[in-house]
């Protein structure tokens, strides 16, 4: 074959190819000049940015149990059976990039409550950007209250049985009648201006009544305990929320819930966490307290029983 020969081939493709292309274009309603504006557009040549943090993939795996439990907050074993309670966490992978696994998913939602680390710092060490870190705690965080809450933070959770333990457990501790405690827990959030009076830390105390309050604070522990163990196990909360307030609730219960999710699992806080909590925080709760008071008649016939009882066990 001359080059004649050769050249007339040539032709004859590339005119066979521009056919063909005038027929995709007739059935696509594409234009010939939209299709030469197509093929004179530029390629894009970069469609993600390269990150190159490989916490998970390589210094987990290479690690101990105790340095998993350390930045996860909870044993390995506990934590694959939260992967299992939260399959619908999983992405499908697109034409355009890999989807991040289900287990590193939830890795990095564990890791973000776990950690008093800024999501900038956080998104690095797990190489994804910070808008994903945020997206994925905010999506790990729903799905935990849909699918764990009624299990580990239900609305009726005292039944009969429970309420005599507990009547008993706090009668062994000084204080009669008692079947539950109540607190307050100090958690920094950053609330809109004109909503930030709303926010404002109060705490209930009585001076006046001594006795009674020394009873009433010696038992009131326990659930200061719990709001501790809960601050040290997530120290995102311990550290204040850098969160919009709306979303503020919605992580606070996520905590609770995997919190008793955890201790269900024999997870448990170790005493090094609660130290390491006290230094994290931003802010320590204030150490005025103010009584709010009670006008409820009944209410204050109970507290002044109580309170004499307590003086007379004392005399």
């Amino acid at each position: 074959m001359d080059k004649k020969d050769i050249e007339a081939l040539l032709i004859a493709v590339a005119d066979h190819y521009d056919k063909t292309m005038v027929r995709l274009m007739s059935l696509a309603g594409m234009s010939i000049e939209s299709f030469r504006n197509f093929r004179s557009r530029p390629s894009r040549s970069v469609w993600t940015l390269p990150r190159f943090g490989t916490f998970w993939e390589q210094d987990v795996p290479n690690n101990s149990e105790e340095f998993f439990k350390e930045h996860f907050r909870l044993e390995k074993r506990t934590f694959d059976t939260l992967v299992e309670r939260l399959p619908n966490l999983r992405k499908k992978d697109t034409p355009f990039r890999m989807a991040i696994p289900l287990e590193k998913r939830i890795a990095i939602a564990l890791y973000t409550l776990g950690s008093s680390a800024e999501y900038r710092t956080i998104a690095c060490l797990f190489g994804v950007s910070k808008p994903i870190v945020c997206r994925i705690l905010h999506e790990f965080t729903r799905e935990v209250i849909v699918k764990l809450a009624p299990e580990y933070l239900p609305p009726v959770f005292l039944t009969q049985e429970a309420i005599l333990e507990n009547v008993k457990g706090f009668e062994d501790m000084g204080f009669p009648q008692c079947f539950g405690a109540i607190d307050g827990c100090h958690i920094e959030v950053r609330p809109h201006a004109k909503d930030a009076v709303d926010y404002h830390n109060y705490k209930e105390a009585n001076e006046e009544q001594k006795a009674f309050n020394y009873n009433l604070s010696k038992t009131r522990r326990v659930v200061e305990n719990a709001f501790g163990h809960l601050k040290a196990r997530f120290r995102r909360i311990g550290k204040g929320l850098d969160n919009r307030v709306e979303k503020s609730s919605q992580i606070i219960s996520c905590c609770c819930i995997l919190h008793n999710f955890c201790i269900a699992h024999n997870s448990f806080v170790p005493e090094s966490w609660q130290q390491d909590a006290e230094l994290v925080q931003r802010q320590d709760t204030p150490e005025h307290e103010l009584w709010l008071g009670n006008t409820n008649e009944r209410a204050e016939t109970i507290r002044r029983a109580l309170a004499m009882e307590f003086l007379n066990r004392n005399a």
